[in-house]
């Protein structure tokens, strides 16, 4: 797009950064501009971030508020791009007044930027050693962090899941942590030092 990166990535430009959060899916850097003013950019999982936003940068490249027409568009290229296998990330930012400490003090009132798909292609060799397991009596399974749907399209790609195959109510072949917690049992002792998942 024309934009030199490294200019962005002065150490003497960046005055703080979050680092990624796995539980909320999202990392900051606060950046000082030429004229001095503090901006916060963050990018994440939209599951985490849309609900953070309250306006976007429209085609005019405009401030325009959220409305609920905007946000079913940005719900339905989420799952497009999910469908074809993609990782979604929201980019955001919003103006701050002086570096903050906390997450807290920057994840409401921001704008969106853009949403943008990354394609992590699948490395080579791997349908043919998912094939291979299941010809030797092996299950494979796949762990992610990666968006549900997104998650079932590479599983799709590796041969994990059957190209065909369709979710139905009450099937457990592909679920979420928190799903996962709880069919086993859910957490036990949670939030002390001995905080285990439960073993059905």
């Amino acid at each position: 797009m024309g934009y030199d990166y490294k200019k962005f990535r002065s150490r003497d430009k960046i005055k703080k950064i979050f680092p990624f959060s796995s539980a909320e899916k999202k990392m900051a850097t606060i950046y000082e501009d030429e004229k001095g003013k503090l901006l916060c950019f963050v990018k994440g999982a939209p599951d985490f971030l849309l609900s953070h936003c309250n306006s976007y940068i429209n085609a005019d490249g405009n401030v325009s508020k959220i409305d609920a027409s905007f946000t079913n568009r940005v719900q339905e290229v989420i799952e497009e791009m999910a469908a074809g296998s993609l990782r979604t990330l929201l980019l955001v930012y919003k103006e701050v007044r002086s570096v903050p400490e906390e997450w807290d003090e920057i994840k409401t009132d921001l704008t969106i930027i853009t949403m943008v798909g990354i394609k992590d292609p699948l490395r080579d060799g791997i349908p043919e050693a998912v094939r291979a397991c299941h010809e030797g009596g092996v299950r494979v399974r796949m762990v992610t962090g990666d968006n549900k749907s997104t998650a079932i399209a590479i599983a799709k790609e590796a041969g994990i899941l059957d190209p065909n195959w369709v979710e139905t109510e009450g099937d457990c072949t592909v679920m979420e942590g928190k799903d996962f917690r709880e069919f086993v049992g859910g957490l036990v002792n949670e939030g002390t030092e001995d905080e285990t998942v439960g073993d059905l």
